[in-house]
């Protein structure tokens, strides 16, 4: 049955008032009861008397007593035990209802709690519970990790936080324990958990707790503070980049008519504002209803039209009245609430678009100096390009000397400007002394625009007004390091120099060079090539010069009918040609082999004065013919020294060679110096003075020099000038050991050469006293009588050398290869072998070897005769016990032998 919210009966109970119905069969009860009247029908109810449990301010059900037999009206005493009925199960719904109540709020905390710990753990945060006076703290199960306590007291401020954060965190608990703020927030740093962590606290007063406590939370902020700190830097680096770069940047508001909210230092300065003069304007309140802001807007609400934005090109006039090429890039912005950006970068291309263009002339000049042979024809066109480019007033190359003379090689200006020629140059350059100067010897230009400005230039500017000059730029032409010369662009009117300007003049001075660098080196190479001619032409006449008297003399001789006389001179003039041409051939061997790097320098110790002495041997009955004095002028406490001797004895001999060349009358004299610079090295310093015709100047200019051959050099005689070899071989031989060669000379009173060595090694303890030179120099020196194997494939050079050695009672006998020596060495004894290199069958090298092997010949004595002074560079030469270079004369054959004979125990 179902009871309506309108029924009497429920709305009594629903109110609280029992419903007292001692008849119900009573029709004024049966209305009022309504369908509850058809139930007690039903059950055969009599009587009813209901009243309503109502607890927590809900019905919670109800309580009845019911008569079945007839009606009956309750007695006061059954009344008062209704009544108590009801109120006990009142009482009891009430208590069931309580302890279900506090069961559920129970149940609710513990959730709420454990959402609370989730909640403190995700954040790193923990919430705690303070006494300020006894310290004791009881927090979430995070808080240890946190706030450090010890047996639940937290530990006073100075205790944890960082020093430099503790007066501030010290202030706000003040604010909250003294002056009694209801709450405070801090923020500090802390070491105490082992690395720096950073915190916030939030602490608020307990207004309900009878004592002074305090709710809090703490949160550890480390990573969000780090982000922040980071994010922080990362905005003030966008910013200071924004700042500093070079590139033009913008935003603006595409919904607030394009308003800028931010540019940086570059794209406002480009305008001539500054930046906070620029935010919140538009371009037509900046540059007013002009083109150049309809452009601005137009390019504007294009690019926000496309998603991709757009790039656009533009001539813009920046704050100079300058113009100037921008390339924008327009990108659209959309912001999380919905607001309109329009971002702009914009890069100035002018120089670039210049720049390009620069190395496009650069091109167009390097093709054309590929096809145009003539420099005069390049220099004119260059000229023209720089006077239409540069729209210059007067353009000038000049050339630089060694001395930096500056000489005008070539000028060129406009039809109203008068020609400078030769003129006022040192007056234009006296703006150039000093620093400026020093930058165009590094390679670096000048640029003044004003000379008005330049004191060294006021003289030019006032004494010359017809030239108008009143800028210029000057870019020097540098070659191989050197300064070559300089290009001049000058202006008749105050010219400001862009940049671009500069590029092109500084490529126009590079090009410039590039063509004087390819002028130089052609007529260097016509010079070579003049060099070769002339070179080749003199050694042929220096070639068969000698051979014609070598075949003439040979061809008389041959011929017979001669007197003793007469053969002995012939036979002098023959050797004396032949030492004319092996000097020749050793000039231009050792030349080749300085230029290709293959010359080897050997340092040993040697006695400079034996060395001196043997040289000066060799023209002593020369300089006796010719009444001249020869002297050594070296100290007799001279020590040994670290040198080269056979690349010293070289240059010595080519020096004393000139000396006694063209010397008529007078000394010829060698001097030596040693300087020690410490106990182990100094400076070597020999030289060769006479009192002959001397050099002039503008020839000792050029005195060195390979293959170049001045007439005046030396006298005019052709027959003494010689082939122009020596002394340039000397220089190539002293650089080759470090050291330099120079001379003093004076025409009418001799020269005097020297070779200067540094960072020579000596030795004070093995000096040798002077060195007695022989009083005749055509003595032959005696070997011991012994017996020798003469090894050579030359039937020729066996049949003299056999000759030399007989007249010095050498018993001589002879084999023409190696296999043919050491046939005869298993049958006959020899006391020495001397052998040349190169042979057939078996060469020099091989047969040392298989001798030094054979211990029944340990006690020969090997030496190499050869040719090839390279010879170490492909054979092992350490077997042989002495070395003779060919060609060889009677007085180095016994010198070899007396060195072969006084040389130490054989090797096994």
């Amino acid at each position: 049955m179902k009871f309506s919210r309108e029924d009497r009966w429920y709305k009594a109970v629903l109110c609280g008032k029992p419903m007292m119905s001692p008849d119900v069969t009573t029709e004024e009860l049966q209305i009022k009861l309504g369908p509850w009247a058809g139930v007690h029908r039903a059950l055969g109810v009599k009587s009813s008397y209901t009243a309503r449990i109502f607890t927590g301010g809900e019905l919670r059900g109800a309580f009845g007593i019911y008569y079945e037999n007839e009606p009956h009206e309750l007695s006061s005493l059954e009344t008062a035990f209704f009544d108590t009925g009801v109120a006990l199960l009142n009482v009891m719904c009430e208590r069931e209802f309580e302890q279900k109540r506090a069961s559920q709020t129970l149940s609710s905390l513990r959730k709420t709690l454990s959402q609370m710990e989730l909640g403190a753990h995700l954040t790193q945060s923990s919430f705690f519970y303070l006494n300020p006076e006894t310290r004791q703290v009881t927090g979430t199960k995070d808080l240890e990790n946190l706030y450090p306590h010890r047996n639940g007291h937290a530990l006073l401020a100075r205790e944890w936080v960082l020093p430099e954060d503790l007066p501030s965190v010290e202030r706000a608990l003040n604010s909250i324990y003294q002056e009694g703020a209801p709450e405070m927030t801090m923020a500090f740093r802390s070491n105490y958990f082992g690395s720096l962590r950073h915190f916030r606290v939030l602490l608020q007063r307990d207004t309900l707790s009878d004592c002074n406590m305090f709710f809090g939370a703490i949160q550890d902020v480390t990573k969000v503070t780090e982000k922040a700190i980071q994010l922080r830097e990362t905005q003030k680096l966008c910013e200071l980049s924004l700042s500093a770069s070079k590139a033009c940047f913008f935003v603006k508001d595409a919904d607030d008519s394009f308003r800028y909210v931010m540019c940086n230092k570059a794209y406002a300065g480009s305008l001539g504002l500054q930046v906070e003069e620029m935010i919140g304007k538009t371009d037509t309140e900046l540059f007013g209803d002009g083109e150049q802001a309809r452009l601005y807007s137009a390019f504007g609400s294009s690019a926000m039209m496309s998603p991709a934005g757009q790039v656009v090109q533009g001539n813009f006039t920046d704050s100079t009245g300058a113009k100037r090429r921008i390339k924008t890039v327009l990108t659209p912005f959309v912001g999380a609430t919905g607001r309109r950006m329009l971002v702009g970068s914009g890069v100035d291309i002018t120089d670039l678009d210049d720049l390009t263009r620069n190395e496009k002339i650069n091109g167009e000049i390097l093709e054309e100096a590929v096809r145009e042979p003539d420099f005069s024809v390049l220099i004119d066109r260059v000229f023209d390009k720089v006077m239409s480019l540069l729209q210059c007033d007067r353009v000038m190359l000049l050339t630089c000397s060694p001395e930096q003379k500056f000489q005008l090689y070539r000028e060129r200006c406009s039809e109203n400007c008068l020609p400078v020629g030769k003129n006022v140059l040192g007056e234009i350059f006296s703006g150039f002394s000093g620093p400026r100067f020093v930058n165009l010897k590094s390679g670096r230009a000048v640029f003044i625009d004003d000379l008005s400005t330049v004191p060294e230039s006021k003289v030019y500017i006032q004494n010359h007004p017809d030239y108008q000059t009143r800028s210029c730029a000057v870019c020097p032409t540098v070659i191989d390091g050197t300064l070559s010369g300089v290009l001049l662009v000058l202006y008749n009117h105050r010219c400001q120099f862009r940049e671009a300007d500069r590029w092109l003049t500084r490529a126009m001075g590079h090009a410039i060079a590039l063509l004087l660098f390819r002028e130089r080196q052609q007529e260097a190479v016509k010079e070579a090539e003049r060099a070769k001619s002339s070179f080749f032409a003199l050694m042929s006449h220096e070639i068969r010069t000698p051979l014609n008297a070598i075949i003439g003399f040979s061809e008389l001789l041959k011929a017979g009918g001669l007197s003793a006389a007469e053969q002995t001179d012939y036979l002098s003039g023959i050797a004396s040609a032949g030492n004319a041409l092996l000097a020749l051939i050793n000039d231009v061997l050792d030349l080749a082999k300085l230029e290709s790097g293959h010359m080897i320098f050997q340092t040993t110790q040697s006695n400079f004065v034996q060395i001196a002495h043997e040289v000066m041997d060799i023209f002593r009955v020369k300089c006796a013919e010719r009444q001249l004095e020869l002297v050594c002028r070296i100290p007799d406490d001279f020590p040994m020294v670290w040198i080269d001797p056979l690349r010293v004895r070289q240059i010595l001999l080519n020096l004393l060679g000139n000396a006694v060349k063209f010397t008529d009358t007078g000394e010829i004299s060698v001097r030596a110096t040693f300087t020690p610079q410490t106990k182990e090295t100094g400076t070597f310093e020999f030289n060769v003075t006479d009192t002959g015709i001397g050099i002039s100047e503008e020839d000792q200019k050029q005195l060195f020099q390979k293959f170049v051959q001045a007439s005046g050099i030396r006298g005019t005689q052709t027959a003494q000038n010689g082939t122009g070899l020596g002394l340039a071989l000397c220089r190539e031989l002293a650089e080759g050991m470090n050291g330099t060669i120079g001379m003093r000379s004076e025409l009418g009173k001799g020269s005097s050469f020297f070779v200067r060595m540094s960072d020579v090694r000596y030795c004070e303890d093995l000096t040798r006293g002077r060195f007695e030179a022989r009083s005749n120099c055509e003595r032959l020196p005696k070997a011991k009588p012994c017996s020798v194997l003469l090894v050579d494939d030359v039937p020729m050079n066996l049949k003299v050398m056999a000759k030399m050695l007989e007249k010095s009672a050498v018993a001589v006998e002879t084999a023409c290869n190696g296999l043919d020596a050491l046939q005869k060495l298993s049958t006959r004894h020899f006391d020495c072998v001397m052998t040349d290199l190169w042979m057939p069958v078996m060469n020099g090298a091989e047969m040392a070897e298989k001798i030094r092997k054979d211990s029944r010949l340990r006690h020969v004595k090997i030496g190499l005769i050869t040719a090839d002074t390279e010879s170490g560079n492909q054979f092992d030469i350490s077997v042989f016990d002495e070395i003779l270079t060919k060609p060889v004369t009677q007085r180095k054959m016994l010198d070899f032998l007396i060195r072969m004979q006084d040389a130490k125990g054989s090797r096994s």
